[in-house]
């Protein structure tokens, strides 16, 4: 990760953990491979529990929400309402501390959500850049720690370029005779 890079840890998601799972090891690419489908799996179920404490979470503000209604329209001189409406009832609900506690818990819940999709996200491209490498290996990009090996397109030019020198050396043989 690049120096001063901030990254916003939350208690369910250890920002650090993510970035050491997503880190590739060019050298030990099939240990990646391995651990690869492992680690997917565990952001994959993370997601799917951050969906459904989400869920639970919106259930819980929408039992507030509900039982706040009541609780106003029941005493709305309580809430100092003149008039109750719908309008003036929700809004009444809004303003309490105990339906903004609630909201505030849906939203972090909502955070995790979006944290972990970006996660599996992070994680299908890591997978993209596995088969990438791979496919670089296979082609002989990299030969060593040091840096990318000779490129097939280079090797291809030097070919080309022994062919022509052997074509022109047939030609000088053949203006001298020695070849038919």
């Amino acid at each position: 990760m690049a120096e001063g890079t901030d990254v916003v840890d939350t208690p369910e998601v250890p920002a650090r953990v993510l970035m050491d799972d997503l880190f590739i090891d060019r050298n030990d690419l099939p240990t990646e491979w391995e651990n690869h489908p492992q680690m997917y799996m565990y952001w994959a179920e993370e997601h799917t529990y951050a969906i459904l404490d989400r869920d639970r979470q919106k259930d819980q503000l929408d039992l507030t929400f509900a039982d706040l209604d009541g609780q106003i329209r029941n005493a709305p001189e309580e809430y100092k309402l003149t008039k109750v409406t719908d309008a003036t009832v929700s809004a009444a609900i809004k303003r309490t501390e105990l339906y903004q506690d609630e909201q505030e818990r849906f939203h972090q819940a909502n955070l995790v959500v979006n944290r972990m999709a970006a996660a599996k996200a992070a994680m299908d491209s890591k997978r993209r850049a596995l088969d990438n490498m791979t496919t670089l290996l296979i082609h002989e990009h990299y030969n060593s720690n040091t840096g990318p090996a000779e490129s097939t397109v280079n090797r291809g030019m030097k070919s080309q370029d022994r062919f022509t020198e052997a074509q022109k050396e047939k030609e000088k043989k053949q203006k001298r005779g020695l070849v038919d």
